[in-house]
């Protein structure tokens, strides 16, 4: 009888010595127990002498911790109470290979891996709110302010088929590495009147907000629709473009119509020399149309690009507000 009972507590301390979790409830104290491979803390305990299964100590302290506070170590390996709820711990300093969100489902690859409900966030300046990136249910990216893009270049090494948003001090570009139709293209810029510009010289003049800064070595073209009418048949529109200096190429062509019916059409290629081709008129007091179109091939030098109108002899030249030029 005494063996049988000797075996069953050897083989129950045998059992208890192989627990790998151990979980100390609130004001349980424990005392120099080994062989445990995690500890979990629900209270206020007093822990000393606790070994792991390879015999390094897990915790070399005693103390009490406060309910709810996560538990942290000194320089000295002791165990202190962090001060800071196990709610919403504080870490430094820890590296990984990856991250994983403990929502189930999260992401298999990648540094941070996040499931489709979790999100990204930073507090905002104001510390009234946050920002946030989330995923849509249509799998698009959601974010939840204006993102603000850095003056940077283009891309020199992008995987074939991939777009990249950049922008410089002049345009906001979009760079796209497609097999047969690659490069940078400018994102369109369009500008338009919103209060009627008149003219009664045959001095240029800028027309409402159509002026725009070009960078030096870029391609840029243009495409306008003008609305005008001029006084007196002598008061037709006549065009031209300002720019930098040097332009590798320039062209403006304007098309459209001198009184309800009749179409003219005439292309200039330089910058700073007028486009005559509406500047006769059949028909005055009447709303007209216009296209004005062309490209700069601009050179070494960087500066600003203008349209301006006058009218092409006497009377007054009218443009009206709605019309808009485009530039890209």
């Amino acid at each position: 009888m005494r063996t049988l009972i000797a075996s069953v507590l050897l083989l129950c301390a045998a059992a208890y010595a192989q627990h790998t979790e151990m979980t100390l409830e609130d004001n349980q104290t424990a005392t120099g127990q080994k062989n445990f491979q995690a500890i979990l803390f629900n209270g206020s305990q007093v822990i000393s002498g606790l070994q792991g299964t390879t015999g390094a100590k897990i915790f070399a302290c005693s103390g009490a911790f406060v309910a709810g506070n996560s538990v942290t170590t000194d320089a000295n390996g002791n165990c202190i109470d962090s001060g800071v709820s196990a709610s919403a711990p504080v870490y430094s300093g820890i590296t990984a290979g990856h991250f994983d969100s403990s929502t189930a489902n999260h992401a298999d690859s990648g540094s941070l891996r996040l499931a489709k409900l979790d999100s990204l966030c930073w507090r905002n300046n104001a510390n009234s709110g946050n920002n946030c990136i989330t995923q849509d249910t249509d799998d698009s990216l959601n974010i939840t302010k204006p993102l603000e893009l850095n003056v940077g270049s283009s891309p020199t090494s992008v995987q074939s088929g991939v777009t990249w948003l950049w922008a410089d001090t002049n345009d906001l570009m979009v760079h796209s590495k497609q097999p047969s139709n690659g490069g940078d293209q400018h994102l369109p810029i369009a500008q338009a009147v919103t209060t009627t510009y008149t003219n009664a010289t045959t001095t240029f003049s800028t027309v409402g907000p159509w002026t725009w800064t070009v960078a030096a070595s870029r391609t840029y073209t243009f495409q306008c629709t003008v609305y005008f009418q001029g006084s007196a048949t002598t008061a037709g529109p006549k065009f031209q473009a300002t720019g930098p200096a040097s332009p590798g190429a320039f062209a403006l062509g304007v098309e459209g119509y001198t009184n309800t019916t009749a179409l003219a059409n005439a292309v200039v290629t330089s910058l700073s020399s007028a486009n005559t081709a509406l500047g006769t008129l059949g028909a005055t007091a009447t709303n007209l149309v216009a296209h004005v179109s062309g490209a700069l091939i601009n050179g070494s030098n960087a500066g600003t690009f203008v349209i301006q109108a006058a009218a092409n002899g006497t009377g007054t030249l009218t443009i009206q507000d709605g019309s808009f030029c485009v530039l890209q």
